[in-house]
């Protein structure tokens, strides 16, 4: 068993050429290609897809990659490193609504607006609603950060497994 990362965005007759040649009939070892990756639409294969080769007769093996080799560590590693991606863009995004909610509690405290709140109990009630909203902030951020965690985990236990079995 053997595996390939789409570089850019082919379609499957492309892709059977590359992998078996100008010459390549296709037919069975199509059938077999489409059975190991049923989470692929064959007709717009996307740049990053990444496809589960059979060893077929004539496969030229320098367009793909071991499974049970070094192409499945890197594989594996870019995926974690996917997950701290995200998760570095979640926390960040965090920081930013928290900078812009203290600006705004600031500029609520001011009597400017105190005063506007007086006057308007709509544009009050308004306020307390985000105010409450900035409460729960905290809690769903960390919600989202544990989330992420966990399945950046579990994709990695997974990973391992695969990893086992694939040897």
């Amino acid at each position: 068993m053997r595996m390939i990362v789409i570089e850019q965005a082919t379609d499957l007759q492309a892709l059977t050429t590359r992998l078996l040649g100008a010459k390549a009939g296709g037919g069975a070892s199509l059938d077999t290609l489409k059975h190991l990756n049923p989470h692929v639409d064959f007709e717009r294969l996307g740049a990053g897809t990444v496809l589960l080769v059979p060893d077929l007769p004539g496969l030229r093996e320098s367009q793909t990659g071991s499974i049970g080799g070094q192409a499945f560590d890197t594989f594996s590693q870019q995926v974690l490193a996917n997950f701290d991606d995200a998760a570095t863009r979640v926390q960040a995004g965090h920081a930013a609504r928290l900078t812009d909610q203290k600006e705004l509690v600031a500029l609520f405290r001011g009597a400017a607006l105190k005063r506007a709140f007086e006057a308007d109990p709509e544009l009050k009630a308004q306020a307390d609603a985000y105010a409450q909203v900035f409460k729960q902030d905290p809690a769903d951020a960390k919600a989202a950060d544990e989330t992420l965690k966990a399945l950046k985990d579990g994709v990695g236990a997974e990973l391992a497994l695969l990893a086992k079995l694939l040897g």
